[in-house]
């Protein structure tokens, strides 16, 4: 790949957006068994309100009448928290986007939102860190 391709398929870090987002889909994924192995069924991924949106819910997952809303960050290498990744924005977006997406159900469940932080998941050992109920939705959402 010349100098030039590399720039254009690079983000900030310099990392190819292909690696990045094979990170996250494989972190993704990772996390969506470790949610299964606790008895949960995923019922949605990467949903979104339309098709157009910016915001996002990489995970949604059910168990009972319990609905949850994961929020999943990737990171390769030990340079920083992938929970840490989580800012407030990122809170009131994902908040916008489960009201959403409750008001589109037929009856109502609890719900919680979660964070999952997934570190080197393409290696032999991914770490994850997975903190149930991490934040209440901002005032004013649901």
């Amino acid at each position: 790949m010349s100098k030039e391709e590399h720039k254009e398929n690079s983000g900030k870090s310099g990392r190819s957006f292909k690696n990045t987002t094979e990170e996250g889909k494989a972190g993704e994924q990772l996390v969506a068994n470790y949610l299964i192995a606790k008895g949960f069924t995923i019922i949605e991924r990467n949903w979104k309100p339309s098709p157009a949106s910016k915001l996002e819910i990489d995970l949604i997952a059910t168990k009972d009448m319990l609905m949850i809303f994961v929020e999943v960050k990737t990171r390769k290498g030990n340079h920083s928290d992938p929970i840490d990744a989580v800012d407030r924005r990122k809170i009131v977006n994902t908040s916008k986007a489960a009201d959403a997406y409750l008001r589109q159900q037929p009856y109502m469940f609890e719900y919680r939102f979660d964070i999952a932080g997934v570190t080197d998941p393409l290696s032999a050992n991914p770490k994850i860190e997975y903190i149930e109920d991490a934040f209440m939705p901002p005032f004013g959402n649901r």
